[in-house]
């Protein structure tokens, strides 16, 4: 038990709310009544990581990155991809007609994903080098192998060393770089959402959020107005 309540503690916030979520679908289940469940004490979301990584980093890390974690790098960071989805890409999910990437979502949803100019020379030459069955990463790889999720972190924080990069950005917040750079320069939070893959866009604007960011009164007025800047 008292492991359990340290995990509990040191466990994040938003992962206790998950489990907060099964555990009352176990009572339910064993007939627990409502009216105990609803004095279970509720959780509140984290606030957002609000981390991006800046342009002259994210080109200084992929100049030493090697084929395979540039592949990912730009997955993430060019088209907006999840790094476990990135590395899931196979050449049956290019279509080379459209230069864009088509795959489902976290829901499961089909989304199709445009490239970028080097992203697509990326994909190209990892679907010239895959052999049946594997994926674009193995394509890349030294081994044939992918990256388990923690030599993948690993091999993003040995770059930036290497690279001389002090940022504590993740593949993850390389999505959120992307979404800020489109919905900065288009203002249109579909497109951000677009982006991320998301299915509403309260996610996308919890997803955006930034702690940092200053709002006007003069902005405000013309918010409400209708008024575009």
């Amino acid at each position: 038990m008292i492991d359990i309540c340290a995990n509990w503690i040191l466990t994040a916030q938003n992962t206790r709310r998950t489990y907060q979520t099964q555990l009352k679908k176990l009572l339910r289940a064993i007939g627990v009544s409502a009216e105990k469940l609803v004095a279970m004490p509720k959780l509140k979301y984290s606030a957002p990581r609000s981390v991006t990584a800046p342009k002259d980093e994210f080109e200084k890390v992929l100049e030493v990155a090697d084929s395979r974690l540039r592949l990912l790098m730009l997955l993430c960071g060019d088209a907006g991809l999840r790094a476990g989805t990135a590395q899931k890409l196979k050449p049956t999910h290019i279509n080379e007609e459209t230069r864009t990437i088509e795959t489902r979502d976290k829901q499961g949803a089909w989304s199709r994903v445009p490239m970028t100019e080097r992203l697509w020379c990326e994909v190209l030459y990892a679907k010239s080098r895959a052999k049946d069955g594997q994926t674009l990463e193995q394509a890349v790889s030294k081994n044939g192998k992918s990256m388990t999720k923690s030599y993948r972190c690993k091999a993003l924080t040995m770059a930036k060393a290497k690279a001389g990069v002090e940022g504590n950005w993740t593949f993850h917040d390389l999505r959120r770089t992307l979404a800020r750079k489109m919905y900065t320069m288009t203002g249109d939070l579909r497109k951000a959402q677009r982006i991320l893959g998301h299915r509403t866009m309260s996610s996308t604007v919890w997803y955006l959020h930034d702690m940092h960011t200053e709002i006007t009164g003069k902005e405000i007025e013309q918010a409400l107005k209708g008024e575009i800047r």
